[in-house]
């Protein structure tokens, strides 16, 4: 499957496709490049995201829950905290 990415904005989310745009690692991304070259697209899947009021001691939650801030990995991360209190399913 040969992939097109039309969005002007794709080479700045370098969690996609990490080519070292943003003082980043090269190749140290999602991968999703080559999840797409295979096929897979998202269709059918369902996600939630919780924004604030997660209950953290949750027994689904507990044991996957980090509450170390990972910012200090990558500086561009450090320009806005609102990522802190996101949770995604």
């Amino acid at each position: 499957m040969e992939v097109n990415i039309s969005d002007p904005l794709f080479s700045k989310q370098w969690y996609l496709v990490n080519t070292g745009q943003a003082d980043g690692t090269p190749g140290l991304d999602l991968n999703v490049a080559e999840a797409w070259r295979l096929g897979y697209t998202g269709r059918g899947v369902t996600i939630a995201i919780m924004d604030d009021g997660i209950d953290y001691l949750h027994p689904d939650l507990a044991s996957n829950y980090v509450s170390t801030t990972p910012a200090v990995l990558h500086p561009s991360l450090r320009r806005s905290l609102q990522w802190l209190v996101v949770v995604g399913l």
